[in-house]
């Protein structure tokens, strides 16, 4: 999963797969649908981790280029005990 065109096309697949789609998803988890589309282009923790968990997946594994080691969001700093 390297191309995020593909990435996307895998997860509507493996949605598709489980009877869901984005429509499904907003109406189970009470956002509107944009929630779950918008994470084709940009970062939004909650509901990566949303569709991560409903395709048996951490967010850091559909979308590395987003999160460092430590699974923390990219630009998000760590802080050091």
């Amino acid at each position: 999963m390297q191309n995020p065109s593909n990435i996307w096309k895998w997860i509507r697949h493996q949605l598709n797969i489980q009877g869901l789609n984005f429509n499904k998803l907003a109406s189970l988890y009470g956002c509107h649908r944009q929630c779950f589309t918008n994470l084709k282009s940009k970062h939004c923790p909650k509901f990566e981790k949303i569709l991560a968990n409903i395709l048996g997946l951490e967010p850091q594994q559909i979308w590395p280029d987003r999160y460092q080691s430590f699974v923390s969001p990219v630009g998000k700093k760590i802080k050091d005990d």
